[in-house]
């Protein structure tokens, strides 16, 4: 009978414990889904949504971990009666890394009277494509030497007989 008491009483105070921790979960703020993937272009952007449910007024600072790219807004005020609220992202391109997919994570923390609150760490996967550009473009990305020597040597191929030509003239006239 007594470890039945003994039991009881732990498992009183285990709930009591746990409870107001259950309660205190509300307090905080949530933000889904759990999972974004995103295609952006090269030179471009592309939208993306996350939802926001805040028990808290503060603002939400939002970036990045471990990935080549630019997420706007930064900065986001929340109030304690945003209940699912969408947020469009803005996510941009990098033309400093190559094509494919890169794997980071968006952070999410909300500041509220000066302090960090709050933060949430969502796993994103962002595929940067290339579009095609004009032939000029992906001559110049892959050859940039050959292009100049090229153009160097048309303005020769021009401008010597060209210049030739206006000497003679003026040696004539003379």
């Amino acid at each position: 009978m007594n470890k039945l008491f003994f039991v009881l009483g732990v498992m009183t105070v285990t709930i009591w414990g746990v409870l107001p921790g259950v309660a205190l979960a509300e307090e905080g703020f949530s933000i889904g889904p759990a999972k974004l993937v995103v295609s952006v272009p090269e030179n471009g952007s592309s939208p993306t949504h996350v939802y926001v449910t805040s028990y808290i007024d503060g603002e939400l600072i939002v970036g990045t971990e471990n990935m080549p790219f630019r997420v706007v807004p930064e900065n986001v005020p929340i109030s304690a009666n945003d209940r699912m609220r969408m947020i469009e992202l803005q996510v941009y391109g990098n033309p400093d890394v190559e094509a494919g997919e890169y794997s980071g994570k968006l952070t999410f923390k909300i500041r509220s009277d000066g302090n960090v609150a709050y933060g949430v760490k969502l796993e994103a996967n962002v595929t940067q494509v290339v579009h095609p550009h004009s032939m000029l473009d992906r001559m110049m990305q892959g050859n940039k030497a050959l292009v100049f020597i090229i153009i160097g040597a048309l303005a020769a191929a021009v401008g010597i007989p060209l210049g030739l030509r206006i000497r003679r003239r003026k040696q004539l006239s003379n």
